[in-house]
C-alpha cells in the first residue's frame, strides 16, 4: 500500500518556492490548495479550489470555489459552457473530523444552456461525486446515516449523533431512509432472475385485516422483494407480473395467492413455513 507524507511534501513545497521569510498571497494559496489534495483528493471534485479554513467552536468551515468551464444542462442534458457573471455558494455538511461538524463551502458558477429553444433558467455546477444538487449533505454522509439509521431508533439517532459531530433531524432521517428504500425496490421490481418467488400476508395491526399487506421474497436469496398494501388477487396479480422469470411460486393456502399465481401459469408449491 503506497503513503504519501504529509511533512516531506511541505519540505520539498518550502524548497522549492525557496521560502525564507516573506509568503505572498499566491504562495498562501497553493499551500492550502495541497492541503485541499493530501485530505481531501479523493473525495472532493478536482476542480475545487480551497480559499479558505476556519475552525469554531465545534465546527471546521472549508470555503472553495469551482473553477469548472463547463456543465450539463439538468433538463436537456446538453453541455453548456456559457458561464454568467453569477457565483452561488453551496454549503453542505461532510463527514465529521474529530467530533467537530464539518461543513463546505463550495462557491459555485453559474451556466446558460446553450439551445435556445430549452426553458431552464440559469443552472449551477452540480456537486457530481460529492453532493446531489441542493443537497445539505454530502453522499458519503448519506451512506453513513443510513447504515446507522436502519438497526436504531429514528427518534433517538439525532441526539446520539450530536456528540460526534453530525448535526441531523429526525424529519431529515426519515426521509433518506425513504429515499433510500424507494431505490432499492426500484431495482428490485427491475430484476429479471427471479426464479422462486414466496408471497405472504401480514397485518401491521394483529387482528386488524384493513392493515393487510403483501410481502414478496426472493425464494433463492431470501432477499426481500417489495411490501404492498391490500392481499386481493389482484394486487398479487399485478406484482407478479413484475417478474417474469418466476417459476415457482411458493405461499400458504390462501385462496387470493393460488388465483394470482394460477393467472400467470406459475408452478405452485407450499412454503416449508405453512
Amino acid at each position: 500500500m503506497e503513503t504519501v507524507g504529509l511533512s516531506q511534501q511541505l519540505q520539498e513545497f518550502l524548497h522549492t518556492e525557496k521560502i525564507i521569510v516573506d509568503t505572498g498571497l499566491e504562495t498562501v494559496t497553493r499551500l492550502l490548495q495541497m492541503l485541499a489534495q493530501y485530505f481531501y483528493g479523493l473525495t472532493v471534485p478536482s476542480h475545487w479550489r480551497l480559499l479558505d479554513i476556519q475552525r469554531g467552536a465545534r465546527s471546521w468551515y472549508f470555503r472553495w470555489r469551482s473553477d469548472a468551464e463547463q456543465a450539463a444542462c439538468p433538463r436537456c442534458h446538453v453541455i453548456s459552457r456559457h458561464l454568467t457573471h453569477r457565483l452561488t455558494p453551496h454549503t453542505v455538511q461532510d463527514l465529521p473530523l474529530n467530533g467537530m461538524t464539518v461543513y463546505h463551502t463550495v462557491i459555485k458558477p453559474r451556466y446558460v444552456c446553450d439551445p435556445t429553444e430549452c426553458p431552464v433558467y440559469p443552472f449551477v455546477d452540480p456537486l457530481a461525486g460529492f453532493a446531489c444538487p441542493g443537497a445539505r449533505l454530502s453522499t458519503r454522509l448519506k451512506t453513513l446515516l443510513i447504515r446507522l439509521s436502519l438497526p436504531s431508533v429514528i427518534n433517538r439517532m439525532p441526539s446520539a449523533l450530536q456528540p460526534f459531530g453530525i448535526v441531523v433531524s429526525r424529519d431529515t432521517l426519515i426521509r433518506l431512509i425513504k429515499a433510500q428504500g424507494a431505490i432499492v425496490i426500484a431495482d428490485n421490481l427491475a430484476r429479471g432472475d427471479v426464479r422462486v418467488l414466496d408471497v405472504d400476508d401480514a397485518n401491521f395491526r394483529k387482528g386488524d385485516h384493513s392493515t393487510g399487506h403483501s410481502v414478496f421474497v426472493d425464494g433463492d436469496t431470501h432477499r426481500f422483494l417489495v411490501v404492498v398494501q391490500g392481499t386481493t388477487q389482484a394486487i398479487a396479480e399485478a406484482v407478479m407480473a413484475q417478474w417474469p422469470t418466476v417459476e415457482i411460486v411458493s405461499r400458504d393456502r390462501g385462496s387470493a395467492y393460488a388465483a394470482a399465481a394460477a393467472a400467470h401459469d406459475k408452478t405452485q408449491v407450499a412454503d416449508p413455513f405453512h
